[in-house]
């Protein structure tokens, strides 16, 4: 195979895999997947309560994450997005939340 074959197929699998991305160990997650591992991420830390958690709204798109709702006012905004920034796949993350009552 000749190195502009090799290219050629490279080319054709990146545009296949749309918006996807490629991790460390060679696995692809799409971003359903980084948006339902955020969500469990979320749902199952207990720093932040479950009353806020149900509240936020997560969509992903080529790896960055949008986080959009309330939390209670015991949760910091800023620690969600600390906490998100930590799942594998998650490239950047943009927060609209807000603090209950604020």
């Amino acid at each position: 195979m000749s190195i502009k074959n090799v290219a050629t197929s490279i080319t054709v699998a990146l545009f296949l895999l749309g918006s996807t991305q490629l991790l460390a160990d060679d696995m692809v997650k799409d971003d359903m997947t980084i948006t339902n591992d955020v969500k469990d991420k979320i749902t199952s830390t207990t720093n932040i309560p479950t009353v806020g958690a149900p509240n936020i709204v997560v969509d992903t798109k080529d790896g960055k994450v949008f986080l959009y709702g309330v939390v209670d006012a015991s949760t910091k905004p800023k620690d969600v997005e600390k906490m998100v920034k930590e799942v594998t796949g998650v490239k950047d993350v943009k927060s609209d939340l807000f603090v209950k009552g604020q």
